[in-house]
């Protein structure tokens, strides 16, 4: 083909790359920053999902609150039961995740833990 056309591949390419090398970093902190805020969590699928578990649900601290996070796309959404529906279910990030738990992120944004 041309050179417009290789000049396109050749750009995709590399932007593919970066978003892949991006989402595996993310991958390899999200543990690390959720330890740091003290938090339980089981990982699935080498990493790529996390489990999060934190005693005294939300709104209603005899529960608990378990949250399914994705580092890689920092996408996490809450598991609803029963009356939960009442705060935001869904949301992206790991520093608005540990918000919603209602956990002070200010001390991890301190450390500047770099992604």
């Amino acid at each position: 083909m041309g050179d417009v056309g290789d000049t396109f591949r050749a750009a995709r390419d590399q932007k593919v790359g970066e978003s892949k090398r991006r989402r595996r970093r993310y991958r390899e902190h999200a543990p690390k920053v959720l330890e740091a805020a003290g938090l339980a969590f089981a990982s699935k699928n080498g990493g790529a999902h996390l489990i999060v578990k934190k005693a005294g649900r939300v709104a209603k601290p005899d529960c608990e609150t378990w949250v399914d996070f994705w580092p890689g796309t920092g996408l996490w959404i809450v598991r609803l039961r029963g009356d939960i529906k009442s705060k935001q279910s869904r949301g992206r990030g790991i520093f608005n995740l540990l918000q919603f738990l209602e956990l002070d992120a200010g001390d991890l944004l301190k450390e500047k833990i770099q992604f």
